[in-house]
C-alpha cells in the first residue's frame, strides 16, 4: 500500500472514529478511549477523543447560550388581539423586552386590556390586508431599530395543519403549509446575513383563541349565499357540521393561554443564541396521530384523519 494510501486511510479512520464518538456522546468516546487501550494505538485515539469531546463542548455550549433580555431588544408581534399573539406579546413583555404589539383593532378588548395593564408594550395599528396600515407598521418598527441596532430573528407561527391537511381546513391547512415552505427558504435565504428564521408550530388551543369566535356569523352570510342547487346538496351536511362547530366552548374575553411548554419553547426560539430551526408543541395524540398518518398507507391514513377530525358522520342521500 503506497504512503498516500495509508494516509488516507488513516485519515478516513479517525474522521470515521470521531464522527461515532460525537454521535454517541461521552459514552462513545469512553468505548473509543478503551478501545484505542486494547490495539496499542492511544495516541491516535486521544485524539480523536479530544476532538469529539470539543465537538461536544462547543455544541452544548452555544446551544446553551441564552441572550438575556433588555429593554433595548425590540420583539414585534402580530395578532394580539387574542390568543397566541395576545399571550406571546404579555410572556415577552414580563421577560424584559419592549414589545411592539400589532392589533387588527386598537379598540378590541385584547388592546385594551394590554394597555391598560402593560406599559413597555406598544401598540399599532396592523391589518395585513390594507396597504397603508402594513407601511406605518414598517415606519414604527424601523425607528425602532435606527435607534438600537441589533441582530434580528424570525419565529413564523404556522399550524400542524402544515403537516397534515385536515377536512373541512383545507384553505387553511394550504396558507399554513404555505408558512412552513417560506420560513425552509427564508431560512437558508437569510443565514448569510446573519438572521436566524425559526418555525413554530403550537398546540391545539382552540378554545383559548379568537380562530372560530366569528364562525356564527361567516357561517350565516355563508348560508345566504347558497344557490338553490347548494341548498339541495350542501343543507343536512352543512348544519350538522356548523352545529358541532358551534358546540366548542370560545372564550369572549382574552387570556392568557395556560402552558408552560408552550412559553418554555417560545423562549428558547427566542432567546437561545443558536435556537433550532423547528419547534413544536403538542399532545401526545396529536404525536400519535401524526406518527400514524406518516407511516400509514392512504386509505388507512385517511381512516385516521376522520377519527381524528371526529366531525358528524356523513349520510349520503339521493337528490337528482
Amino acid at each position: 500500500m503506497s504512503v498516500i494510501s495509508k494516509v488516507c486511510l488513516t485519515a478516513f479512520e479517525i474522521a470515521n472514529e470521531v464522527l461515532m464518538a460525537i454521535g454517541a456522546g461521552l459514552l462513545g468516546i469512553a468505548v473509543l478511549i478503551k478501545h484505542g487501550y486494547e490495539t496499542n494505538q492511544l495516541l491516535r485515539t486521544l485524539s480523536a477523543a479530544s476532538i469529539s469531546l470539543g465537538s461536544l463542548i462547543y455544541v452544548v455550549h452555544t446551544a446553551a447560550e441564552i441572550t438575556q433580555p433588555s429593554p433595548k431588544q425590540i420583539v414585534f408581534i402580530s395578532g394580539c388581539d387574542s390568543g397566541l399573539g395576545f399571550s406571546f406579546a404579555i410572556h415577552a413583555a414580563k421577560l424584559g423586552f419592549t414589545v411592539v404589539a400589532g392589533f387588527l383593532s386598537l379598540d378590541s378588548p385584547g388592546a385594551k386590556e394590554i394597555k391598560q395593564c402593560y406599559k413597555n408594550i406598544e401598540q399599532i395599528q396592523l391589518d395585513v390586508t390594507d396597504n397603508h396600515s402594513i407601511f406605518v407598521a414598517v415606519e414604527t418598527i424601523n425607528q425602532y431599530l435606527n435607534s438600537n441596532p441589533s441582530h434580528g430573528r424570525m419565529i413564523n407561527v404556522t399550524s400542524h395543519c402544515s403537516f397534515t391537511c385536515l377536512p373541512g381546513l383545507s384553505v387553511y391547512g394550504a396558507t399554513k403549509a404555505g408558512i412552513k415552505n417560506f420560513s425552509d427558504g427564508l431560512r437558508v435565504e437569510l443565514a448569510k446575513y446573519g438572521v436566524k428564521v425559526v418555525m413554530f408550530t403550537p398546540g391545539s388551543f382552540v378554545t383559548e383563541s379568537n380562530i372560530i369566535a366569528k364562525h356564527a356569523d361567516h357561517v350565516h352570510e355563508m348560508h345566504k349565499a347558497f344557490t338553490k342547487e347548494q341548498h339541495a346538496f350542501y343543507e343536512d351536511y352543512f348544519q350538522r357540521y356548523n352545529a358541532h362547530l358551534l358546540g366548542i366552548n370560545i372564550s369572549k374575553i382574552p387570556q392568557k393561554i395556560k402552558n408552560n411548554t408552550l412559553y418554555n419553547k417560545f423562549e428558547e426560539a427566542l432567546l437561545l443564541e443558536t435556537p433550532k430551526a423547528a419547534y413544536k408543541v403538542e399532545p401526545f395524540r396529536y404525536t400519535f396521530y401524526h406518527l400514524i398518518f406518516k407511516l400509514t398507507p392512504i386509505p388507512i391514513r385517511d381512516y385516521f384523519v376522520v377519527k381524528f377530525m371526529n366531525m358528524p358522520q356523513y349520510n349520503m342521500t339521493q337528490i337528482w
